[in-house]
């Protein structure tokens, strides 16, 4: 007998140079899966569960698809993982597949993850006191890593360097100034909270996804909308995760489900559900001998 509905959230990563995505879909809380997504036929591939937090903010996927690198928590004394992965780590795997090929163990939820450079080569977040060398057991192979100190200053260098490498303008780099007063306007909230707006224009240039990105006590908190070479903006109402895919269609989540559409000149659309992942349950789910090596 199915169990009730759970309630999930869905975090979406593009390859940049492959019809590929990768899903982490959460919920509850403390239950991760992988799900793997073929752009040209929106066909998904369920993938592992993990029973912890993987933080989606410090994950990346390499630009043809093939590695995903994610950070994990499980800081359970009693877990078998504790004792040689110090309870948290970051790990390069085979989606839809968690199992490690390379593992760093980082002990805290301070640093972890990192961001692909390009298809051989990418950046740790693991400097100064957290131990920057791999597990004897899961070492690199064919990578080139690098562990140097991205910035001090920013609280999510992996999610700002992944952002900026996707395409993804910080309005306070626009020189745009007059577009740049304008979406200010349209995604101002009133609130106290730091808020930091990005926009990434469509493949027609006509159409600008709007990304409102707030931190409230070091959480952050998305809101997405569609503005038009008219000026008409289109909010996308309960939208926790939005991009453009390669063939221009514009994919966003929503309560546990996946969407696409084609907006018009004018930001007008209509979407069309691609998937439903809310039935999904926690199960165990082998790895694949090809997913265990590299």
């Amino acid at each position: 007998m199915s169990g009730p509905v759970t309630s999930c959230k869905l975090h979406v990563f593009l390859a940049a140079n492959a019809p590929v995505g990768v899903i982490l879909r959460r919920g509850p809380s403390k239950r991760v899966q992988l799900i793997k997504w073929d752009l040209d036929t929106d066909t998904f591939l369920p993938g592992q569960w993990f029973h912890g937090r993987i933080y989606e903010d410090r994950c990346d996927l390499s630009p043809d698809g093939k590695l995903f690198i994610y950070f994990a928590l499980k800081m359970n004394i009693n877990s078998p993982y504790y004792p040689e992965y110090k309870g948290s780590w970051t790990a390069i795997s085979k989606p839809p597949y968690l199992t490690a090929l390379a593992l760093w163990p980082n002990g805290s939820t301070w640093g972890g993850g990192g961001f692909f450079l390009s298809e051989k080569k990418l950046w740790i977040n693991h400097y100064g006191k957290y131990d920057s060398k791999p597990h004897p057991k899961h070492k690199p192979i064919g990578l080139h890593i690098s562990t140097k100190q991205w910035s001090i200053d920013d609280p999510s260098p992996v999610l700002t360097s992944r952002l900026s490498r996707n395409g993804w303008v910080n309005l306070r780099e626009s020189s745009d100034q007059c577009h740049h007063r304008e979406l200010a306007r349209v995604a101002e909230n009133g609130q106290h909270d730091q808020i930091e707006i990005f926009h990434k224009q469509s493949l027609c240039g006509k159409i600008t996804l709007v990304m409102r990105r707030t931190n409230r006590q070091s959480q952050y908190y998305y809101d997405y909308l569609l503005s038009s070479v008219s000026g008409r903006f289109f909010v996308l109402p309960g939208a926790q995760w939005a991009d453009w895919d390669h063939r221009g269609r514009l994919l966003f989540t929503r309560e546990g489900c996946i969407f696409s559409c084609q907006p018009d000149d004018q930001g007008d659309y209509r979407n069309h559900l691609l998937a439903d992942f809310t039935n999904a349950r926690p199960e165990s789910i082998s790895t694949p001998i090809w997913a265990m090596d590299w």
